[in-house]
């Protein structure tokens, strides 16, 4: 499917609202900094390159989307599901992604500095050449995520052996 021109792009929520309930899933370059998405269904919706800075996702569905070279640096995604999710090369610094679940989510040189996963499930992630430096990672749940050349400088890592109760 071609792209719509970019003033064809909706430019609030409630354009959004509209063209996500006449079934259109195509928003390449879609720039809406500070939207407040609680609750959002964008599953499946092809939003390469766009901008939800400071945005507002909590309890958002975004299962399958694209979202390669996207940025949601300073976003809050609380409890979204993120789950399948295509965000190679996207921007996450200082997002929040507490309890959010981007289990199979291919994160592949995602740039996740400083973001708060605490509770997150990265089960079966692709986190290859992904940065997590300065991420506490002592509560999420990385069974299975592919972390090959990822860069965990100042990382806090889940202790391999937790002490005996």
């Amino acid at each position: 499917m071609p792209s719509p021109p970019s003033s064809e792009l909706p430019r609030d929520l409630r354009e959004l609202m509209v063209a996500l309930a006449s079934g259109q899933r195509h928003f390449p370059g879609l720039r809406l900094p500070d939207l407040n998405g609680v609750d959002l269904d964008l599953s499946g919706c092809d939003l390469s390159g766009s901008c939800f800075r400071d945005a507002r996702f909590g309890h958002a569905r975004l299962r399958g989307a694209t979202v390669s070279s996207a940025s949601f640096q300073q976003a809050l995604l609380w409890g979204a599901d993120l789950s399948a999710l295509r965000a190679e090369r996207s921007f996450w610094h200082d997002a929040d992604l507490s309890f959010a679940l981007p289990q199979r989510a291919q994160l592949h040189g995602a740039d996740l500095r400083d973001a708060c996963l605490y509770g997150a499930n990265l089960a079966g992630a692709d986190l290859q050449g992904a940065n997590l430096s300065g991420c506490d990672l002592r509560d999420v749940n990385l069974s299975g995520a592919h972390l090959q050349g990822a860069d965990l400088s100042w990382a806090q890592l889940p202790d391999p052996f937790p002490p005996r109760r």
